[in-house]
């Protein structure tokens, strides 16, 4: 799965008291910690504006 700058993704959040829910989310910027690392993805959330730091296997699927 390529994920790029301005792709929409379907996110999973997990939250203590609920469990994990899946959030739609516009990818703001994708950063490379270190060599041989997955990449880190800044998600703006399309429900309320919150910019998160995500790890690659948070997201689900990729919608565009």
């Amino acid at each position: 799965m390529r994920i790029k700058v301005g792709n929409l993704v379907e996110v999973m959040i997990y939250k203590r008291a609920e469990g994990s829910e899946y959030i739609l989310g516009l990818v703001t910027e994708v950063t490379n910690p270190q060599y041989g690392l997955p990449p880190v993805y800044w998600i703006k959330f399309v429900e309320d504006g919150e910019e998160l730091r995500v790890q690659h296997s948070d997201i689900v699927k990729v919608i565009r």
